[in-house]
């Protein structure tokens, strides 16, 4: 379901009634005399109160002075995670029912930091940014053996794959560009880190949900995190009509949908992990293994030594490792990809787990307490 987002909400639609909790103070911003941006295209004034209390969780809210052509806009931008500010985690998940007391909850979170606010503004804010996510129980294998195959996956070359650095202890696999993500974790493993130090972990705002970590600990629960990031409105707009739902508005109320968050997901599971997850999971058999296989289906020994060799580096330096190795004309991979085709992945235990994690996506339930 929906996880972070970010509203833009008019100045004309709402009220600071304690201009001085900002930071710099807003009163430059609605009141002359007005600050002076220079050379600077726009102006942020912070509200701080929200964020020196940290023990609880609270939307990041912004005043923002922008230079438009014509003159100058002024928004309310607010940045939040939607199960965080409802139930204090986003371990539990989000259904369209939620909306209504999603809503009552921020109006009333926007009134303590003393902004008036009507709730149909909030209800049809423009959104900037969002992140759709899932939580995937995992029964039969550990969230690290699932990122590490993910992280061996032939992921486009238009995606940076950032596989994890020191601070993130082999826990996260990202895949970025400037507008959008693709982001996989460990759920436990990231809060582990996050008690160490908030900037370890992939999350951020996790002491409100710090007691999550012993009930998961408790109950010996692994927990694949998957989230889709959209950073700007243009890309909200290409996936949507990727997805089939590109008359949706995109305000609050039109993007906050189960069944949106759901196409999207496995928009970019099908588009980045399917295509080369066989290849991967195949590479994780022995030898042996695979020789049977490929004899199996009808290829040449002399063709199935060289798979084997292949499958090998695949499995020390993953997909994008090879690719590298190789010339930029060559053909080497996808003729070996072509070779595989014949080769189901499901038949070992790796393809068992990632079979286990496709079902998930596709019913897309609700992780709640109860459910577990």
């Amino acid at each position: 379901m929906i996880d972070t987002i970010v509203l833009s909400i008019p100045a004309h639609e709402i009220e600071i009634r304690n201009p001085d909790a900002f930071t710099p103070s807003a009163y430059g911003l609605i009141q002359p005399p007005y600050y002076t941006l220079g050379n600077k295209k726009y102006m942020k004034c912070i509200f701080t109160d929200q964020i020196s209390n940290v023990d609880k969780y609270h939307p990041r809210t912004s005043l923002i002075k922008h230079v438009i052509r014509g003159g100058f806009s002024l928004t309310l931008q607010v940045e939040l995670s939607l199960p965080k500010l409802l139930f204090g985690n986003n371990f539990n998940e989000l259904e369209d029912a939620d909306f209504e007391s999603v809503i009552t909850r921020l109006h009333y979170e926007l009134q303590a930091a003393g902004i008036n606010i009507q709730p149909d503004c909030i209800r049809t804010a423009s959104i900037s940014r969002i992140h759709y996510g899932k939580n995937i129980l995992l029964h039969n294998a550990t969230a690290a053996l699932v990122l590490q195959i993910l992280a061996s996956l032939g992921i486009s070359r238009r995606l940076d794959a950032a596989n994890t650095d020191y601070r993130n202890s082999g826990h996260a696999v990202r895949f970025h560009t400037n507008d959008y993500e693709l982001v996989f974790y460990d759920k436990v493993k990231d809060l582990e880190q996050a008690k160490i130090s908030e900037r370890r972990a992939i999350e951020n705002q996790n002491i409100p949900q710090m007691g999550l970590l012993n009930d998961l600990r408790k109950d010996q629960i692994d927990v694949l995190r998957i989230e889709c990031r959209l950073n700007s409105r243009k890309k909200i707009k290409q996936i949507l009509h990727q997805c089939e739902f590109g008359d949706t508005n995109l305000t609050f109320c039109g993007l906050y949908s189960k069944a949106i968050a759901q196409r999207v997901i496995w928009n970019f599971w099908t588009r980045y992990v399917q295509p080369s997850l066989g290849t991967v999971c195949i590479s994780q058999n022995s030898p042996d293994a695979i020789f049977t296989q490929l004899q199996l289906a009808g290829m040449k020994e002399t063709e199935i030594l060289k798979c084997i060799g292949l499958l090998c580096f695949i499995k020390q330096h993953g997909i994008r490792g090879l690719k590298q190795r190789l010339s930029r004309t060559s053909r080497t991979y996808q003729q070996l990809c072509n070779k595989l085709s014949q080769v189901h992945y499901n038949d070992n235990y790796i393809g068992s787990i990632f079979i286990d994690i496709e079902r998930a996506l596709q019913d897309f339930e609700s992780i709640r307490p109860g459910n577990i």
